[in-house]
């Protein structure tokens, strides 16, 4: 394992591919992880089934990679539901993550806190840690409202430490890793349309809807 400050960065060794013969779009993304092929591929996909269709067989397909992950793999992803550290960080989207969210949350009627979302646009790393918690966190239950089209950001930190030492680094430091051929996935996506901060690609939706009105 290589550490890059206190990120660790995991070289995740191949899974066996016949796990993976969900569509001809994965079995593309499987044999090359290359970043360029990886962005033709994801557009080409985009171009015939829609952004919607695009961007939900991208979550799918990475998620079916994670849970082989987590069969067999390690470190351990110790990440808990109702743990809601992570959901204060600054999260950045691609403009198709976007439509994604935004569609799910128009066809399930979820309102969004468009003043929270506008001032977190702004500045959200100035704000008080209660005004940084995202604005589809549900602050109850600790919750996410979009959990099924959360971004690849979100899909992609993964915590290998206790629980408590997200909640409380007075008890130890957290340790995150990343999946580098994950990363790749996601900087294919991303590097396809405009990104930007979750908060801000979210207005962006909503004033797009508007003005088609």
């Amino acid at each position: 394992m290589k550490y890059w400050s206190k990120i660790g960065f995991l070289i995740m060794p191949d899974l066996y591919k016949e796990k993976f013969k969900q569509n001809s779009w994965y079995i593309n993304l499987y044999q090359s992880y290359d970043i360029i092929k990886l962005k033709k591929a994801y557009k080409k996909d985009r171009k015939n089934k829609g952004v919607i269709s695009a961007i939900e067989n991208v979550y799918r397909n990475v998620d079916n990679y994670m849970n082989e992950y987590r069969k067999f793999e390690k470190p351990k992803i110790t990440c808990e539901k109702g743990c809601a550290f992570c959901c204060s960080k600054e999260v950045f989207i691609s403009d198709d993550e976007a439509k994604g969210i935004y569609n799910y949350v128009t066809k399930n009627k979820l309102k969004i806190d468009l003043n929270k979302a506008t001032l977190q646009a702004v500045s959200k790393q100035n704000l008080p840690l209660i005004h940084r918690e995202c604005i589809f966190l549900d602050t109850e239950s600790k919750e996410c409202k979009v959990y099924n089209l959360r971004p690849l950001s979100c899909r992609m930190l993964l915590a290998s430490s206790e629980p408590k030492f997200c909640q409380d680094n007075k008890k130890g430091n957290p340790f995150y890793f990343l999946l580098p051929k994950m990363e790749n996935i996601k900087t294919a996506v991303w590097n396809s349309s405009i990104s930007g901060v979750l908060p801000a690609m979210i207005l962006k939706q909503v004033q797009e809807e508007r003005m088609t009105k």
